[in-house]
């Protein structure tokens, strides 16, 4: 059995005790939502998307001050390679047109002319070549390491607005006269039901709110399609 087929039968066993532990010791009972509209449900997601957006900007931001320099240096060989191969194409492109039209006396003696402009491309195209295939690597890492820092940023400010009271699910609650969530049944552990709700509430949010605002805008979309066909 491989390392990977025994975490999943190790992960699934976890989930199988606390399932049971759950149903008959912990004396969990089901969540009660309030009841949801197309409107509120969409007002409601759309704060979340607006908070992402500006996350995502936030992130933008940093990136582009923090890799932006960085990016242009490691692509510079490369960028200066196919502007000297778009110069010589465009000599021999130049060249082909003078020679419309022109007699065979004048095109014999521009044969070495044409020939040289020839070599120019193809030795132009070989540096190209050669450059990207050098800075291939350099940038395959410098894409690896921004988009880390992207998703590592994105989730930091993701997890400081859900720790800050930005919530996905428990908007869905109904809260009662002193603004608490009255969500669960009255039972001995609604308390401790109600703590391990609001944990996992906000890692949730974090992960949400770090997907960016595409990731809601789908959500509403489900949501539409979803009432529609109902």
């Amino acid at each position: 059995m491989s390392l990977e087929s025994k975490v999943a039968v190790a992960y699934g066993l976890v989930l199988a005790v606390g399932a049971v532990v759950i149903a008959f010791f912990l004396d969990f009972q089901e969540v009660r939502f309030a009841e949801a509209s197309l409107e509120n449900v969409g007002a409601l997601l759309l704060t979340l998307a607006i908070v992402a957006v500006v996350i995502e900007r936030a992130v933008e931001v940093y990136v582009a001050r923090r890799y932006d320099a960085e990016k242009i240096r490691l692509g510079r060989p490369l960028v200066r390679a196919q502007a000297n191969l778009a110069k010589a194409e465009k000599h021999l492109s130049e060249e082909r047109e003078r020679r419309e039209g022109s007699s065979n006396q004048v095109e014999r003696e521009r044969d070495e002319h044409m020939l040289k402009l020839l070599e120019a491309v193809e030795n132009a195209q070989t540096k190209v070549e050669e450059i990207d295939e050098q800075t291939w690597l350099p940038l395959s890492k410098f894409r690896t390491r921004k988009l880390f820092a992207a998703n590592v940023l994105a989730l930091s400010f993701g997890a400081l607005a859900s720790f800050a009271g930005v919530r996905v699910l428990g908007q869905f609650l109904p809260m009662g006269a002193d603004g608490k969530l009255i969500g669960f049944l009255a039972t001995s552990a609604a308390a401790v039901q109600l703590d391990i709700f609001r944990a996992v509430d906000t890692i949730l949010t974090a992960l949400v709110l770090a997907g960016g605002a595409d990731g809601i805008h789908k959500m509403i979309s489900s949501f539409k399609s979803f009432r529609s066909s109902v």
